[in-house]
C-alpha cells in the first residue's frame, strides 16, 4: 500500500456571499485559492442547509452545504451546454509543488504527504440514476501550480436537468447526499466485491422495481456493504457497478457498458416492514492492463523514508502521477498508458534532505525532463526507479527588532535560488532562530524574512517592498554544510504611541479616558483609552507628525488636556506640543495629569491665576495673588459654570460677579461653588448626503457636497474634504450643507477615496465620513442596426473611447473588452459570443479616427430589452448599449 493522509481540509469562505470570489482549500502550511471562471456572481439566498447561488455560471445554479461539518458542492445543469460552464482556476497557492490528476478527482501535491484535494464528481439526473462517467480535467498550459480545471461529463444517457456532486478537501464524494428519503419501511442489503475476494468501497448499487422502474441507488461503505431502505413490497431487480469493474446484474449476471435490461436478472422479494439481507454482488475488473512503476525512497543509512512524494512526468515535464512512500520506502504508480517518464521527489517531512531527480541527481526546483527518462508498458511494471535522498546544505540566522534586538518567533524566512524561484522556507523558533527546512544543492542562494508588524527584509539589511530577490547579498550554500549568521535586524512597520492618564493633584490612575490623535493638518486619525491603570498605546497607520487630546469620557469633573500639559475646551489641536513618531521606535511617555479647574479673573476681567480641586473637591489657588479685587469663575467639564456667588456663567461678564477681596498675605476661605450637573454626552454630529460622483475622464472640476447636523442642531465652523490626498476646507452653512470644488482634470480612471471629517468642538462629537469619486472613459456610438433583431442574429456594434472633451482616445493600446449581454429587469450577466480567436476582445479599426468593432451573436436570447456590457481598460465602470431582440 502506499502512504496517504486523507483527513479533510479546513476550507475558508465556502459560503461567501458572492460566489465569485472563490474559496480556499487549506492543510498545514499549504493552501489553494480556487476562484470560478465565467462566473456571474449568482444571486445568493440562504438557508439552514447553505448558500444558493442561482447563475453561479452560465445555465448553472451552485448548492453549497456544509451539513454535519462536511463541505460538498451541487452543480444544477439544465443542459448540455452548462457542463462545458463549470470551471475553477487556481487564483493563488502556498505550499504546493504540484497539481495532478488523481482517478476522476485531483491531487494538490505538498510534498509531505498531507496533500489537498478535490473528489471526484458524481451526476445524479433527472430521474435519479447516478453516473460517474465524470471528472475534472486540468488544464495545464500555464505549468507550474497555476491550472485551470474544468468539469467534464461524457455519459450520454443522462437526462436533464442533471445534478453533479463532490466534495472539496475529500477523498470521496460524502455517500450520505445520494440517499433517498424513506416512504416505507422494508429494506435490502448485501455486500459489493471484487471478484476473487476483496470489498469494493464507494461502488454503486441501482435498484428497479418489479416494472423495470427505476427506484433508489446506494454507496458501499469501507467494508462494501450497502443498504437501500423505504421500500414498499414488491420483487425487485438490482445492478452494481464501480469504477475499473464490470457493471453486474443480480444475481452474477456481467453487464458490460450497461447493454443489458436489469429486470433479465433474478427478482429480490421485499416484504413492507421486513429486511432482505445477502444481495451480493463480485465484480469483475474491466482494466485490460496497466503500466506499473515501482521504487524505494531512502535517506542516509540508508533507511526507508515515509511519507515522500514521487512526482511522475511525462516526456514534455507535464505531471501525470503521484504516489507517496509506505513506511518500507515503497511507492507503487499505475497508469492506464505506457511512454517515456522521469520522476522526481518532493520531501516536505524530512529536514536537511535534498530532493532527487531519477537517477542520481540532486535537485533544487529543477526540471524534470534534465534527468535519466525510463519507459513504462502497458502491461508490466518498470521497477526500481529508487531515489536515495542525502544531507543538502541549509541557512541559518536568527531575527530580531533592529530597535532593541529582542526576537521576532514564530515568523518566516524564505530561500530562493539564483534564479528567483523559491526553493525553500524555515520558521523562527521562540528565540527567534531558524533553520532552513529543504535541503540544497551548492550555489547562491537569497533569503527574504517577513513578519507580521514588521518591514519585510532582504538579507542583508534591505527593508523590501516588492523588490527583485536577487539584488540582495548572494548567500553561498554548500552541499552538506549549514551556512549560520544570516540574521535579520527588522525594522517595525508601526508608529507606536505610549502613555499613561493620572488626576493631577492625587497622582492616581485615570482609567476610561480618551484620548484622540490628529495628523499635522488636525485632521482627526485615532482614538485610544486608557486601562484601569491610566496606561494606553495606539498604533498610527503611518509615521509622521500627530497631536494628542483626552476626551474624559467615564471621568466627569475633569478638563481636557491637549497635549502637553495645556488645558484645552475647544482650542485648535495643532497647538499642543506635536508628537514626532517614526517607525521601529515607539513614542513613549505622552502623559495626561488631568484637573478640576477654578478660574480667577482681576478686577478688569482678565485671567490671573488657576486652581484646581482635588478628588474631594477642595482647591485652593496659590499663585501669590496680590491684594485687590477678584472674580471667580468654578467649572468642570460637564458641569454647568458658575460665576461666584452661584451666578450661572457660560459666557458671561465675569464682572458682574461678585467681588472677593484679597488682603496681602491672608487666605481667604470659603469661596465655594455648588455646580450644576448638565448632560454628559455632547452633540454627535452625522455627515449625510456626501456626493459620489462620476465623471468622464478630463472632467476640469467636480463639486463635492453633503451635510453635517444632529437632528436639528447644527455645528459650526468648517469640515475638511480629503479627495484623495488633495484636502480643503469647507464652511458649514447655517443649514448644515457644506460644498467644495476640486480640479479634477488630471485624474485618470479608476476609484478615488473622498473622506470627509468634522474635528468637534466645545457642543459637538468629531465626525466623519467616506464615499468615491469614479473616473470613468467617455463612450459614443453603439449597436450599427437600431432596430430589433431575431434570435440567433449577428448585431455589429461600434464604439469609440473619448475624454470629457470629446477627444477621441481609441488606439490599439486600449483594450475593450466584452462583458457580458443582461436583460432588462434582471441582475444576471450572460455570455457575449462572437467569433474569432480572441471572442470577448473588441476589433480596433482606423475607422472614425479611431474606433472599436463587435458582432455579437445572439443565439439563444429571448425576446425583449436587453443591454450590451463592455469595460475599456483600467476602468472600473461597466459600460453599456441597449439592443432589442423581437
Amino acid at each position: 500500500g502506499s502512504f496517504e493522509r486523507s483527513e479533510p481540509s479546513q476550507i475558508e469562505g465556502f459560503d461567501a456571499g458572492r460566489f465569485a470570489v472563490g474559496f480556499r482549500l487549506a492543510k498545514g502550511n499549504a493552501f489553494v485559492l480556487l476562484r470560478p471562471e465565467l462566473s456571474r456572481d449568482g444571486r445568493r439566498s440562504a438557508s439552514a442547509f447553505g448558500a444558493y447561488y442561482a447563475g453561479a455560471f452560465p445555465g448553472v445554479d451552485a448548492f453549497r452545504s456544509a451539513a454535519d461539518g462536511m463541505e460538498s458542492e451541487v452543480f444544477v445543469l439544465n443542459d448540455e451546454g452548462g457542463a462545458t460552464a463549470v470551471s475553477y482556476r487556481v487564483a493563488s497557492a502556498s505550499g504546493i509543488v504540484e497539481i495532478v490528476r488523481d482517478g476522476r478527482g485531483v491531487r494538490f501535491v505538498t510534498g509531505n504527504g498531507a496533500d489537498i484535494f478535490l473528489s471526484a464528481p458524481v451526476a445524479v439526473d433527472a430521474s435519479g440514476k447516478v453516473s460517474t462517467a465524470t471528472y475534472w480535467d486540468l488544464d495545464r498550459s500555464d505549468r507550474g501550480v497555476s491550472a485551470t480545471i474544468r468539469l467534464r461529463i461524457l455519459d450520454g444517457n443522462l437526462r436533464y436537468p442533471i445534478a453533479v456532486l463532490y466534495a472539496p478537501g475529500q477523498l470521496t464524494v460524502p455517500s450520505r447526499h445520494l440517499r433517498i428519503t424513506p416512504t416505507a419501511t422494508g429494506s435490502l442489503s448485501g455486500t459489493v466485491s471484487q471478484f476473487g475476494g476483496g470489498a469494493i468501497s464507494g461502488a454503486f448499487v441501482y435498484l428497479y422495481d418489479s416494472a423495470g422502474d427505476f427506484v433508489a441507488v446506494a454507496t458501499t461503505d469501507v467494508s462494501g456493504n450497502y443498504s437501500i431502505g423505504g421500500l414498499p413490497t414488491d420483487r425487485y431487480h438490482a445492478l452494481a457497478f464501480a469504477d475499473a469493474h464490470v457493471p453486474q446484474v443480480y444475481n452474477g449476471i456481467d453487464c458490460p457498458d450497461f447493454n443489458c435490461s436489469p429486470i433479465d436478472g433474478t427478482p429480490i422479494a421485499v416484504t413492507d416492514g421486513v429486511s432482505t439481507g445477502a444481495v451480493n454482488f463480485a465484480l469483475r475488473s474491466n482494466v485490460v492492463s496497466v503500466a506499473t512503476i515501482t521504487g524505494t525512497v531512502t535517506g542516509p543509512g540508508p533507511s526507508p523514508l515515509l511519507g515522500v512524494t514521487v512526482v511522475l512526468y511525462d516526456s514534455a515535464g507535464v505531471p501525470t502521477a503521484s504516489a507517496s512512500s509506505d513506511g518500507s520506502g515503497q511507492y507503487k504508480i499505475t497508469l492506464d498508458h505506457g511512454g517515456t517518464f522521469y520522476a522526481r521527489t518532493f520531501n516536505g517531512l524530512f529536514a536537511g534532505l535534498v530532493d532527487s531527480l531519477y537517477s542520481g541527481i540532486n535537485c533544487t526546483a529543477c526540471d524534470a525532463t534534465k534527468g535519466t527518462s525510463f519507459s513504462a508498458s502497458l502491461g508490466s511494471t518498470t521497477s526500481n526507479i529508487n531515489f536515495a535522498l542525502v544531507n543538502g546544505g541549509r541557512i541559518a540566522g536568527k531575527l530580531t527588532n533592529a530597535f532593541d534586538a529582542t526576537p521576532i518567533a514564530f515568523e518566516q524566512v524564505a530561500i530562493y535560488n539564483s534564479s528567483g524561484n523559491a526553493v525553500t522556507f524555515a520558521t523562527s523558533d521562540d528565540a527567534g532562530n531558524y533553520i532552513s527546512f529543504n535541503g540544497l544543492v551548492s550555489g547562491n542562494y537569497y533569503a527574504l524574512a517577513t513578519a507580521a508588524g514588521y518591514f519585510s527584509q532582504l538579507y542583508s539589511g534591505t527593508d523590501c517592498n516588492g523588490c527583485v530577490v536577487t539584488g540582495g547579498t548572494p548567500i553561498s550554500v554548500t552541499l552538506g554544510s549549514t551556512k549560520s549568521g544570516i540574521d535579520f535586524a527588522m525594522h517595525s512597520s508601526q508608529a507606536i504611541i505610549t502613555g499613561n492618564v493620572t488626576d493631577a493633584a492625587t497622582r492616581g490612575p485615570l482609567g476610561g479616558v480618551f484620548i484622540q490623535f490628529y495628523n499635522s493638518t488636525g485632521k482627526f486619525v485615532l482614538t485610544s483609552i486608557s486601562d484601569l491603570n491610566g496606561n494606553f498605546i495606539i498604533h498610527l497607520p503611518a509615521a509622521g507628525r500627530y497631536y494628542a487630546l483626552t476626551q474624559n469620557g467615564l471621568q466627569r469633573g475633569y478638563v481636557n488636556q491637549l497635549y502637553s500639559g495645556i488645558d484645552c475646551t475647544g482650542c485648535p489641536v495643532t497647538s499642543g506640543t506635536p508628537i514626532d513618531v517614526v517607525f521601529g521606535v515607539p513614542f513613549k511617555n505622552v502623559n495626561f495629569a488631568l484637573n478640576r479647574v477654578v478660574q480667577v479673573f482681576s478686577a478688569t476681567g482678565n485671567l490671573a491665576a488657576y486652581g484646581f480641586a482635588d478628588t474631594t473637591g477642595h482647591y485652593t489657588v496659590s499663585d501669590g495673588l496680590t491684594a485687590g479685587d477678584y472674580f471667580v469663575i468654578g467649572r468642570a467639564p460637564d458641569y454647568q459654570p458658575v460665576l461666584y456667588t452661584n451666578i450661572p456663567c457660560n459666557s458671561c461678564d465675569v464682572t458682574t460677579g461678585t467681588a472677593v477681596h484679597v488682603a496681602g498675605g491672608m487666605i481667604t476661605p470659603n469661596i465655594n461653588f455648588n455646580l450644576t450637573f448638565i448632560s454628559p454626552t455632547k452633540a454627535t454630529p452625522q455627515i449625510s448626503n456626501l456626493s459620489a460622483p462620476s465623471i468622464v475622464v478630463g472632467t476640469a472640476s467636480t463639486v463635492i457636497s453633503g451635510k453635517i447636523s444632529a437632528g436639528t442642531l447644527i455645528p459650526t465652523g468648517a469640515v475638511l474634504i480629503d479627495l484623495d490626498g488633495n484636502v480643503q476646507p469647507a464652511a458649514i452653512q447655517a443649514d448644515g450643507t457644506f460644498s467644495g470644488t476640486f480640479s479634477t482634470g488630471f485624474f485618470t480612471v479608476g476609484v478615488f477615496p473622498i473622506n470627509v471629517s468634522y474635528g468637534g468642538d466645545a457642543n459637538f462629537n468629531p465626525a466623519s465620513a467616506s464615499s468615491t469619486l469614479t473616473v470613468a472613459y467617455g463612450i459614443t456610438g453603439g449597436a450599427l442596426n437600431t432596430q430589433p433583431v431575431s434570435s440567433g442574429d449577428t448585431i455589429p456594434f461600434r464604439i469609440s473611447v473619448v475624454n470629457a472633451q470629446g477627444t477621441n482616445l481609441s488606439s490599439p493600446a486600449l483594450v475593450v473588452t466584452a462583458y457580458g449581454v443582461q436583460k432588462t429587469g434582471t441582475t444576471t450577466w450572460l455570455p457575449a459570443p462572437a467569433p474569432g480567436n480572441n471572442p470577448q476582445e473588441f476589433q480596433f479599426q482606423n475607422a472614425r479616427g479611431g474606433s472599436y468593432m463587435f458582432n455579437l451573436k445572439t443565439t439563444g436570447l429571448s425576446a425583449g430589452n436587453y443591454v450590451f456590457g463592455f469595460t475599456v481598460a483600467g476602468d472600473p465602470t461597466v459600460h453599456t448599449v441597449p439592443f432589442v431582440i423581437q
